[in-house]
């Protein structure tokens, strides 16, 4: 039977995971930069941004997570991404 310490260090390495997979999704944010910048296309996608969402509130929901804590999740992902393709068009972030 695990105890706390164990539980706790099972966490830490989900919590090892999900910034790995952050990670990924910010190198991916570059290339989609990469791709809108040769298409001639704007840095903010709505669209697709409100696709992501759904995606992400709808599959939440299938698990049994608590859809409006991840669609907040979703949301600071996108506009992560968006700073970063931000940055990357030379754009200064501050506000």
């Amino acid at each position: 039977m695990m105890g706390l310490v164990e539980h706790r260090l099972e966490v830490q390495k989900i919590d090892e995971e999900i910034l790995r997979l952050i990670q990924k999704r910010m190198a991916l944010a570059e290339k989609i930069y990469r791709d809108k910048a040769a298409l001639g296309l704007s840095i903010s996608d709505p669209d697709q941004e409100a696709l992501v969402l759904s995606r992400a509130v709808d599959m939440a929901t299938e698990l049994g997570l608590d859809p409006g804590s991840i669609k907040s999740i979703f949301r600071i992902l996108i506009d992560m991404s968006l700073q970063k393709q931000h940055g990357l068009h030379g754009e200064d972030n501050l506000p």
